[in-house]
């Protein structure tokens, strides 16, 4: 079944995503707000051929299996996803437009992200990250680069081999 796009918002009863299995298609993204009871992703496993993917508010999930399957995923939003831990979903992608991950505070390690070579706006904010060793791949940030209120961070060193970007915004 294909649909324009899926978005979920502020079902706060929902515990299951079963019933979705039969979606191959999403072509206008997926946006899941504010869903704390839903844990798993799997029935989405079937979805392809999303392009833009948001996730915030999640306070249950752990992980993004289920979001294996993307092929054509360009923009990823993960943002106050208080017990995401692993996106290593995510891997496989060489190119993507956005990445933006904020104030996910279990989030330590960017495992999932390593095949990315270009991207055009990467945002890391209020994470416990210590290091972006995730992105050792990194070559190409072609418009903007911010790592915003990241505490623990002690050093730089996967950015070592971008290009120069547009604008970097180290807070």
């Amino acid at each position: 079944t294909h649909i324009g796009g899926l978005h979920l918002d502020d079902n706060t009863l929902l515990t299951s995503l079963h019933g979705l299995e039969q979606l191959a298609s999403a072509e206008g993204g997926l946006a899941i707000w504010r869903q704390p009871l839903i844990t798993s992703l799997t029935p989405l496993s079937g979805i392809t051929d999303t392009i833009d993917v948001r996730i915030s508010g999640c306070t249950g999930r752990t992980s993004l299996d289920g979001l294996e399957s993307q092929t054509a995923l360009l923009a990823i939003h993960l943002e106050s996803n208080s017990a995401l831990v692993d996106i290593s979903a995510l891997a496989g992608h060489s190119y993507m437009d956005q990445i933006e991950l904020r104030s996910n505070y279990q989030l330590t390690d960017l495992t999932g992200l390593d095949d990315v070579h270009t991207v055009n706006t990467l945002a890391i904010g209020s994470s416990p990250l210590t290091n972006l060793a995730g992105l050792a791949g990194l070559t190409t940030v072609s418009d903007s680069l911010h790592l915003e209120n990241n505490g623990s961070l002690t050093d730089l060193d996967a950015l070592q081999g971008i290009a120069p970007t547009r604008d970097i915004t180290i807070a």
